[in-house]
């Protein structure tokens, strides 16, 4: 009793001593320990089940207890978009076996026609962008004109190494509005040609022939094409300098010896 807290747990009967102000009582066998009401509650607490485990036991609407559902060891993986990419079932692949089981003799319809007299059929790396099909018309853009021939001319394939074919096709009915997406025929076309390599410049393009792919600057494989995620047009014809090193790097990384 020579705590000051042990006046929580005096007996009753002991309680008016205090009260008068004694403070200690001599006991010839001693008095017994007192047991804190603190380990009291902690006794209790740990003898009550833990609200997991009531939850756990609780019974299930049919009458039978149910179990807490395990947490999962790992979470589950995001699809892969290269395979996604592959599958018969995706936007690529169905525009892919569209355009490659096309019947080689039907005819091309225009302005397809005119496109495929430019497709050198030995070709081991396709170019490819939204806009290519304004540059093969009529009026084609002057300064892409210029990036593509300076390019090439840093590059220093063989002649003949590189090809240009279009991903999409102008408006018939209003040539200056945005081209539309033909991502059979651009297939068709390019099972034409003995490819190795495919560079799509830009995302616009890249979206047409791999819409299930996330765009980003990379390198991936699809029915045996190397395939080049490269920055757009744009980038180039403005000198960024971060575009041109990446699409150079890229490029330059293409081995001319391919059969």
């Amino acid at each position: 009793m020579g705590s000051r807290f042990a006046s929580l747990d005096l007996p009753e009967h002991l309680r008016p001593w205090l009260e008068q102000g004694v403070r200690f009582l001599y006991r010839e066998e001693g008095w017994p320990a007192p047991k804190p009401a603190r380990q009291a509650r902690q006794r209790a607490s740990q003898q009550r089940p833990a609200p997991q485990a009531r939850q756990a036991e609780r019974p299930a609407p049919g009458g039978q207890p149910t179990q807490a559902k395990a947490a999962p060891d790992r979470a589950r993986k995001s699809p892969d978009p290269q395979l996604s990419a592959n599958r018969s079932g995706s936007p690529s692949m169905q525009a892919y076996l569209q355009g490659t089981r096309t019947d080689a003799n039907q005819t091309w319809p225009a302005p397809w026609d005119t496109y495929l007299q430019r497709l050198n059929p030995n070709a081991k790396v396709v170019f490819t962008y939204f806009e290519l099909c304004r540059d093969l018309g009529g009026e084609p853009n002057r300064e892409r004109g210029d990036i593509w021939r300076r390019l090439l001319t840093k590059l220093a394939w063989p002649k003949g190494f590189s090809t240009f074919w279009p991903v999409s096709q102008p408006r018939a009915d209003s040539p200056a509005s945005q081209p539309t997406a033909k991502p059979a025929l651009f297939w068709r076309g390019a099972s034409r040609a003995n490819v190795h390599t495919l560079a799509v410049f830009g995302k616009r393009a890249a979206m047409i022939l791999f819409p299930e792919r996330p765009y980003r600057h990379c390198r991936f494989t699809f029915q045996g094409l190397n395939i080049l995620f490269l920055p757009s047009p744009a980038q180039l014809v403005d000198q960024d300098v971060s575009s041109m090193r990446t699409t150079f790097q890229a490029l330059s990384s293409i081995s001319t010896d391919v059969s």
